[in-house]
């Protein structure tokens, strides 16, 4: 029965599973070889007919979270590790390619204005860098942080690596074969 698992399930079945075994081999020893009274051996019963269920299910949860972990889809963890680790040089680039059109568009400006042009010639050969400029740079900025988070989001969804967490990214599968 295979059904969808959540990673906080998997991290509940890995912790408990060791010792829900250890529980239910003790009761395994206890059946029969301890002499009992009906009532302790009806509460034994009970109690145990109670933990199998569990402890089946996160034997099912840990089998199912390792087969997909065994089965994770590497090129592209790999495609957004590698993605995840260049958006801060990516980050850097933009602002330093600002930085410079800054300083040039300074450097301009002062040259043209040392040729006695006024600031209106000057504003028609050089334009200005504007506070739209400054907001475009952040709204870029802003979307490469996004990315960043929504594949960490994905890398750190160990086993399942859920690609819906790639959405908005630039390494989200072009067909999840979704219909």
């Amino acid at each position: 029965m295979k059904t969808e698992i959540t990673k906080d399930e998997l991290r509940t079945a890995k912790q408990a599973l060791p010792k829900l075994k250890t529980l239910v081999d003790a009761l395994a020893g206890v059946n029969g070889s301890v002499p009992l009274g009906k009532e302790a051996q009806k509460a034994i019963t009970v109690f145990e007919a109670e933990i199998l269920p569990v402890f089946v299910r996160y034997k099912e949860i840990v089998t199912e979270g390792d087969a997909m972990y065994k089965n994770r889809d590497k090129e592209l963890i790999s495609n957004a590790s590698t993605r995840m680790f260049r958006i801060p040089s990516d980050i850097n680039l933009l602002e330093s390619k600002f930085k410079h059109m800054v300083r040039a568009s300074e450097h301009k400006t002062k040259v043209l204005r040392e040729q006695g042009l006024s600031q209106s010639e000057i504003d028609l050969v050089n334009k200005p860098v504007t506070e739209a400029d400054h907001q475009e740079l952040a709204e870029k900025i802003d979307t490469l942080r996004d990315e960043e988070a929504s594949l960490k989001a994905f890398l750190g969804d160990a086993p399942i690596f859920d690609t819906e967490l790639l959405k908005n990214t630039s390494v989200y599968p072009e067909s999840t074969g979704v219909s």
